[in-house]
């Protein structure tokens, strides 16, 4: 096995080739049919001894990715499992040698109405798109998470006017009218703009939501850096919201929540990476060690992509699935971690990055309340979730960002005023 191969499983054999280059010739073979070109993992969700899924994303020159999405479950399930589909469209295929379901999208087994809905929308969904543009709408798909939802973009004149977001069957309405309440609450509290459901169809359990105002952090740090004002908007904005009790939230304590993830994590961690285990038991220690009773709320889950800016410098905060009670030093500390460790696409976008994650981590440290030993911990438990990232993205060099991730972990529990515990993804060494 390949140095960066990940372990095998012997409850499931046959991942070993489905999560090692080179990809097995029955995948490639038709991840190559037309429409789709060269595959490459771009997620593994894994437990161990019980399943894995791995999605592979498939792009086409600069058109919108699509999916192929393989299930491997112990005990050589899929077979049963393709038989009971009878599914007769191409979309899903069982792999013998490897005893794996294969779909390919836009069919999804939970998710019905996503077929239908990236050819056209219904029209319940149609009569609320902006007239001045009726016909002219074009649809591409954004995320996809197999079995839990999607998102498509809705574009017009080249510009992306809306995005629909699809659910499993039954559960947008309690979705929607939430995403309602926190977006106006938002707005009218704190002054920060939030995507504001335009249209429900529970039919279709799709979503409609306005774009937010202004560009997303990634798009700005590609090209250049952050302006003080910018650094200040994002910092202030995110205090009036840790301020504001009101807030209407989707989970009411995210600490806990937070330890069960952070202990998850470390479990996938530890298997990937075996020789890092005594690592992680101690930065899990820490983390649990560092927990508070503090909790505002807070958006959970930043990274660039997350966070906007206007031209007028006001903010706003998109994907708020996970917006609850938390640490407030939990958000800053997720930022800016990603902002230092998560893969970037230029030279400039990282070094712009990083210039900005600084600058932020001191005006936050500066301006918010909380002593080092809580920072050490929030930085730590962001710190794994990024190893996590890359993991299970396997981006180039994963086992060595992983690792470097995990001891920076460490490094923050013992020394909280340490740098931010990020890498070098260029050369994989210590930020200095």
């Amino acid at each position: 096995m390949a140095a960066d191969c990940l372990p095998a499983d012997p409850t499931m054999p046959s991942l070993a080739q489905l999560w090692s280059a080179p990809l097995p010739n029955a995948l490639l073979d038709w991840g190559a049919q037309p429409g789709l070109g060269a595959l490459r993992i771009e997620r593994i969700r894994y437990r161990q001894g019980q399943r894995a899924v791995i999605t592979y994303a498939a792009h086409e020159g600069t058109d919108a990715p699509t999916w192929l999405t393989a299930f491997v479950h112990a005990g050589k399930s899929a077979r049963r499992r393709f038989r009971r589909l009878n599914e007769t469209s191409g979309h899903v295929r069982y792999l013998d040698e490897f005893d794996a379901l294969v779909q390919r999208f836009p069919l999804d087994q939970h998710l019905p109405q996503l077929q239908s809905m990236v050819k056209t929308l219904p029209d319940s969904l149609l009569e609320s798109l902006d007239p001045r543009h009726a016909g002219g709408y074009a649809l591409k798909p954004a995320r996809y998470r197999p079995g839990f939802g999607a998102t498509l973009r809705v574009i017009a004149d080249g510009r992306e006017d809306a995005f629909v977001k699809l659910y499993r069957p039954g559960t947008v309405s309690p979705y929607a009218a939430h995403q309602r309440r926190l977006a106006d609450a938002l707005r009218q509290l704190c002054n920060i703009d939030a995507p504001t459901p335009r249209r429900v169809d529970t039919g279709s359990d799709a979503l409609l939501l306005d774009r937010v105002r202004g560009m997303a952090l990634d798009e700005l740090l590609a090209t250049r850096q952050l302006t003080t004002r910018e650094i200040d908007a994002v910092v202030a904005g995110l205090q009036r919201i840790h301020r504001t009790v009101t807030l209407p939230v989707t989970t009411t304590r995210y600490g806990d929540t937070l330890l069960s993830r952070v202990h998850r994590t470390a479990t996938l961690l530890a298997w990937a990476l075996p020789e890092m285990r005594a690592v992680l038991d101690r930065v899990t220690r820490g983390i649990a060690a560092r927990q508070t009773t503090i909790a505002v709320p807070s958006h959970c889950d930043l990274k660039a992509d997350h966070v906007f800016l206007d031209a007028d410098g006001s903010l706003g905060l998109v994907d708020l699935d996970s917006f609850a009670l938390a640490d407030p030093l939990y958000d800053p500390a997720t930022l800016v971690v990603r902002l230092v460790a998560m893969p970037w696409r230029t030279a400039e976008g990282l070094r712009n990055a990083r210039d900005a994650a600084g600058r932020l981590l001191a005006m936050w440290q500066s301006t918010a309340s909380g002593d080092l030993p809580r920072w050490g911990g929030n930085l730590a438990a962001a710190a794994l979730k990024v190893a996590q990232y890359h993991v299970q993205h396997q981006t180039p060099d994963w086992r060595a960002a992983a690792s470097q991730l995990i001891a920076n972990a460490a490094h923050c529990l013992a020394a909280p005023d340490a740098p931010i515990p990020g890498i070098n993804l260029t050369t994989r060494e210590e930020l200095p």
